[in-house]
């Protein structure tokens, strides 16, 4: 608490509290008693303290667990995930950066929407609270939608007077379907809320705890949004000669994504705060926001039996400029969805659509396959085989049909690419249909490899289908082996899983899950990146992290110039303890991390080791689908991201690691900028002058269960020999709780016993650090460096 002077006779009073200790009516009860005893009146005994609710609430676990049953059984099977098209992507891990906006429903309006309750035998809460259901439903085009909400939890007299956190808060589950009548919509929330204040001894973390949600670092569980509303002004006590008034505090936070408060005031007005992360949203698409929110709360009163669909959130001057000027992309249909993939698409000029006549532009990511497919010369570098052996019978004619619609399903199967001899742009060209051969072999094991050899060859970019693909029957098992060998410019790792997944689900004549949009949706909304203000911040950060020049690696002096692919590479494996694997585990929770984040601060302590420096530059995939709607679509979507550490040897080990998880989530926030772009960049101003920004990668792999058809396994077919790309390509495989690790080298520059003794020095840092992460880096690296040796 302070209090500073600002005048002769005006002051500020400052308190500050934490949340575990006081809620909203908290705050009025001090300011309240605050009042009486600077007037030197006695206040009322108290019959109860905090500790008694809390004891009293620990007595109450019969009733607790029937009223968790209620919650258990609403919230069981898959939950909504608000789809609300956001202005930037969402960052990797939740970003609480926030701002707040207002506006205000006058008295006059704010009757209305109190005779509608009346109406309705509702209230103020329920009728407001479904217009925000409305609203999220118009922008998202969803029908089951869960908004959080907190509920004083002062149900007994005796709580009133009492200072605490007695506050919590309920998810409120509605189903806003378009056809449903203001009316019966208005019942539908009202009995929701009426069950949610009788099972409210059910609090909300017991029920995250019970539900065992997947953890997600991008958002809140089980809600994004918030409502609240505040049945009285903040209060302010009165104190005589003095005059009180709140002082508006805007602390740049956002604990939600979105949260809308309603406060009534006292002139009969409705005042509406908006909280929103600036990480997702831009003012200016958060106050239409909270235009159309106004919009409708007014129009629900209007007429009870109108649609939902027929409620309209637009303003007379926004109806009249869609009818003079088209659909303006910035305002969502009034009636169905407009995400924002449609909004961006639908913001291009009608030429950068269908470039170079009826072409669409490649991603950048498509851009740089298709450079390195050109360098590398008709090779087999960016190739992806997939060949995955499958016991028991398939029906091959069965199979080939369902081939056929997974390649209708997918454009990018379908997909060619020309480079526009007048602009020099790439196009992609999407074919409406392909024809491509489906052989069935019957062979032996042992043929079986021969012909995956020959199998797996070059493509020309500019001839479809870019895939091939054959089944082969083997003679010596009951056993099948699906090949599908594919470009790397049309797929990627993600992709690989999608396909199998759909393949087996027509194959069984299970109909997949209707795409919202296909790559070249994603390509377009890539092309009008560049130059954009989120485009620019991230060119700043890139370039300020590259503003130094890379340090060479020991070994770069006996690298020779070669063409990807062509230099003869080798993959080693590894298995890692599985207790060192559990230790590990440990280690990035105790030091609120991830597991990859460990992994690679012992991965670059052992490059800083081996290179005797402690400026170290890594690249790192990405799957590049932090966007909402690209998860089901076939594509090339991995960006690679060149990560730069210090591993300072007077830092310890943890504080190393804090560290590493910094510049990989500040790497992640930026991901959008291509890797191309940069280099081009920084070989402009010289950085790099010709060399590669970095020559070693770090992955880190999740092993998934492996897809099923028709109830059998498909299992891989030994392991994919992919030809080297970089000096070394470490991967670390996840698989349950067990960890691998992969190294692929190339044989000119390391001998296996060099690449056996990197991987027991990794094994040593990792046995290390689990056992001390307070050790420092500089007796962690002190033993004598490993060169490698041609």
């Amino acid at each position: 608490v302070k209090v500073v002077r600002t005048g002769r006779e005006e002051h500020l009073l400052l308190l500050d509290m934490h949340h575990l200790i006081t809620d909203g009516v908290s705050q009025d009860i001090v300011l309240k008693e605050f009042a009486a005893l600077y007037e030197g009146a006695a206040l009322e005994p108290l019959r109860m303290q905090y500790k008694d609710y809390a004891s009293w609430q620990s007595g109450q676990s019969g009733t607790v667990r029937e009223q968790g049953r209620y919650w258990l059984e609403l919230f069981q099977g898959e939950l909504p995930v608000l789809d609300l098209p956001p202005d930037y992507p969402r960052p990797v891990v939740q970003s609480f950066e926030g701002d707040k906006l207002s506006a205000r429903l006058d008295a006059e309006r704010t009757r209305e929407v109190k005779k509608l309750a009346e109406a309705t035998d509702t209230t103020l809460f329920i009728v407001l609270l479904a217009a925000y259901d409305v609203l999220l439903h118009k922008y998202t085009g969803q029908e089951d939608l869960i908004v959080g909400s907190p509920f004083a939890g002062r149900r007994h007299a005796e709580l009133e007077p009492i200072v605490g956190m007695f506050v919590n808060t309920v998810a409120l589950r509605s189903f806003p379907h378009k056809d449903k009548t203001v009316r019966s919509f208005l019942a539908e929330v009202k009995d929701s809320c009426l069950k949610a204040y009788e099972h409210q001894e059910f609090s909300f973390e017991q029920l995250i705890e019970q539900l065992q949600l997947p953890r997600d670092f991008t958002r809140n569980p089980l809600f994004d949004t918030m409502f609240v509303l505040q049945n009285m002004e903040g209060y302010t006590p009165d104190i005589k000669n003095v005059q009180m008034t709140a002082y508006p505090v805007n602390n740049g936070i956002a604990k939600f994504d979105l949260t809308l408060e309603a406060a009534e005031k006292e002139d009969g007005s409705l005042q509406l705060n908006l909280e929103f992360c600036t990480k997702l949203f831009c003012r200016d698409t958060m106050e239409r926001f909270l235009q159309h929110y106004m919009n409708i709360v007014e129009h629900m009163a209007g007429n009870l039996d109108r649609q939902l669909s027929e409620v309209d959130m637009l303003s007379g001057a926004e109806r009249k400029r869609l009818v003079h000027e088209g659909n303006d992309p910035s305002i969502p249909s009034s009636s169905g969805k407009g995400t924002a993939w449609n909004t961006k698409m639908d913001r291009l000029p009608e030429q950068a659509k269908s470039p170079q006549g009826g072409y669409y532009p490649a991603s950048p990511a498509q851009k740089r396959l298709f450079m390195a497919d050109k360098l590398s010369g008709r090779s087999t570098a960016y190739n992806v085989p997939v060949i995955r052996r499958i016991k028991g019978t398939l029906d091959a004619g069965r199979l080939g049909g369902a081939l056929k619609k997974l390649v209708n399903r997918h454009e990018s199967l379908r997909t060619t690419f020309e480079l526009d001899a007048g602009s020099g742009m790439l196009g992609q060209k999407i074919h409406p249909a392909v024809s491509f051969a489906f052989p069935v072999y019957e062979l032996s094991e042992t043929e079986t490899v021969l012909l995956i050899q020959d199998f797996v060859r070059p493509f020309r970019l500019d001839k479809p289908p870019l895939f091939r693909t054959a089944l082969i029957r083997l003679t010596d098992r009951e056993e099948n082996v699906l090949i599908i060998d594919m470009h790397h410019i049309i797929t990627d790792g993600a992709s690989v899983s999608i396909l199998l997944k759909d393949l087996a689900a027509l194959y069984e004549n299970r109909e997949p899950d209707v795409l919202k949009l296909q790559y070249k949706e994603y390509a377009i909304r890539q092309s009008q990146l560049a130059g954009t203000e989120e485009w620019n911040r991230q060119e700043e950060y890139w370039l300020g992290v590259f503003h130094e020049p890379v340090p060479a690696l020991p070994w770069t002096d006996r690298r020779t110039e070669h063409r990807a692919g062509e230099a003869p590479s080798r993959t080693a494996y590894f298995a890692v303890d599985d207790k060192i694997a559990c230790e590990l585990h440990r280690l990035a929770q105790t030091t609120e991390s991830t597991l990859f984040m460990v992994l690679m601060a012992a991965f670059t302590a052992l490059l800083s080791k081996l290179s005797d420096c402690e400026d170290i530059v890594v690249g790192m995939p990405t799957s590049g689908r932090h966007h909402e709607g690209l998860e089901n679509i076939v594509g090339m979507f991995v960006n690679t991201l060149a990560v730069r550490f210090l591993a300072c040897r007077n830092l310890s080990f943890q504080e190393y690691l804090h560290q590493v998880k910094e510049k990989l989530i500040e790497a992640y926030e930026n991901q959008d900028y291509p890797l191309d772009s940069l280099v081009e960049k920084l070989n402009g101003s010289r950085n790099l002058q010709g060399q590669p920004l970095f020559n070693v990668m770090f992955q880190f792999a999740e092993m998934d269960a492996a897809e099923q058809i028709d109830g059998a396994d498909m299992v891989p077919f030994g392991h994919d020999n992919v030809p080297g790309k970089f000096d070394l390509h470490f991967i670390v495989v996840q698989e349950s709780h067990s960890l691998g690790l992969e190294i692929t080298y190339f044989e000119s520059l390391f001998s296996e016993e060099t690449i056996d003794e990197m991987v027991s020095g990794f094994i040593e840092i990792v046995q290390l650090i689990t056992s001390n992460p307070g050790t420092g880096l500089g007796d962690l690296l002190k033993r004598q460096s490993v060169l490698p040796s041609s």
